[in-house]
């Protein structure tokens, strides 16, 4: 391109021109072009935070799923139905958490015909893994370090089980044996430092209005919390905080060490919850209003307040009791059974914000989504590159990534991360 330049130009210096008079007389400034019908469009690069020619959205950076994509087209959220008969079998009370060290969704146990052991693996598709304990109505989360941690529920006798197991990847190991009550139906999640936090349940002594915290090695109790039980505790890395939400109460419980509370319009209960990295918000889903009331609604909180999600075309039928995680690898919400007026489910859907931009492979060679980024310099592919950092998150810079010296063959390959692998 240069050399054509300089042979047009020749020894003559070439003044590039600062403006363009538009057949309805507008005058463009350099920069920018006439429109069609008059006015000016802005010229540039998709992510320059300016609206240019061809570009429906332009948000400022080239990340995809957060309503415009890296091609600056906008994107509208989408269920897709990913349901697998070679997967999981109906079933509701299940614990479902994303797991980043490994690039995978966790599921495990609930209720189906009977109360079910069993572990699957979602990278896209479900794969059957090693079984752990028989459990149901109990919950899984991560640790914020490199394991997933279950506790509670009901066993096939129907006992409450006050056990802690941990997943490192391969097998469920039980961690300790005292510690809270052992309970059913409790809420629990990553903790604001390495760790998990969890509330409530009901033990043999009723309802249970404790905040217990798990720091790697063992139970510690923390400050009583009265809030409703059913409700959904999801961790948020953007701020450092765990929310609890759906009270009819129209509030959200805001944990940080302590328990504060902030206005809320979402009435929910028995939803599937996770936080979403791309757009930064929280997701809720499904759940019952009132006994009878099931709904199949999507709503994220933004910080302020919920706003509904208007997804076109299909969507998952109603439920309560289901599990969910957002899986940041494929940029999707990813929800699975549940229960409506008894009868279980066995499906899987998957919101996602979607355009006509391609997803980016994250292989380290290619570019699909076309915006001149490759591998871990594409914030698309954060996941792979740097598991525990979500996008706008503080990030401890001795946390796993690429280029850390030590190959992790679940999300690095050579290409990506050559430094490692």
């Amino acid at each position: 391109m240069r050399a054509w330049w300089l042979l047009a130009c020749g020894l003559i210096a070439c003044v590039r021109s600062q403006s363009v008079t538009c057949a309805d007389g507008t005058l463009c400034p350099e920069g920018f072009s006439c429109e069609v019908g008059g006015g000016c469009a802005s010229v540039g690069p998709c992510g320059d935070g300016m609206l240019d020619l061809g570009e429906e959205c332009d948000d400022a950076n080239h990340a995809s799923h957060d309503g415009c994509s890296s091609g600056c087209l906008l994107e509208q959220p989408t269920w897709i139905d990913a349901s697998d008969p070679a997967g999981p079998t109906l079933r509701r009370g299940h614990g479902m958490a994303w797991f980043p060290d490994a690039g995978v969704g966790v599921l495990h146990g609930g209720t189906g015909q009977a109360v079910l052991a069993d572990t699957w693996l979602w990278d896209g598709h479900w794969t059957r893994a090693a079984d752990g304990p028989d459990r149901t109505f109990h919950q899984i989360a991560y640790d914020g370090t490199s394991r997933v941690i279950m506790f509670g529920g009901t066993d096939t006798a129907g006992q409450r089980r006050g056990e802690t197991f941990a997943w490192d990847g391969a097998a469920w190991t039980q961690v300790a044996d005292t510690g809270p009550a052992p309970r059913f139906n409790h809420l629990m999640a990553r903790d604001t430092e390495p760790g998990v936090v969890m509330w409530g349940g009901i033990s043999v002594n009723g309802l249970e209005l404790d905040t217990w915290r798990w720091d790697g090695a063992q139970w510690t109790r923390r400050a009583d919390q009265n809030m409703q039980q059913d409700l959904r505790l999801t961790y948020v890395p953007l701020d450092n905080t765990v929310l609890a939400t759906g009270s009819s109460m129209l509030l959200i419980y805001v944990w940080n060490g302590a328990w504060t509370t902030r206005d809320s319009s979402l009435v929910r209960q028995d939803h599937a919850q996770d936080y979403d990295p791309d757009r930064r918000t929280v997701i809720a889903f499904g759940g019952v209003i009132s006994t009878s009331f099931f709904v199949n609604a999507a709503d994220e909180w933004n910080g302020v307040d919920w706003a509904r999600i208007e997804v076109a075309g299909q969507a998952p039928p109603v439920r309560e009791n289901t599990g969910g995680f957002y899986d940041p690898i494929r940029h999707g919400f990813v929800i699975f059974g549940g229960d409506m007026n008894a009868s279980f489910l066995d499906d899987t859907w998957v919101l996602r914000w979607d355009s006509a931009t391609p997803d980016d492979a994250c292989d380290g060679t290619s570019d699909a989504d076309g915006d001149d980024l490759v591998g871990c310099a594409d914030p698309d592919c954060w996941a792979r590159c740097q598991p525990h950092c979500p996008p706008g998150a503080p990030c401890d810079p001795a946390a796993p990534h690429c280029g850390d010296g030590a190959c992790n063959p679940a999300l690095e390959s050579a290409a990506l991360c050559p430094d490692d692998c």
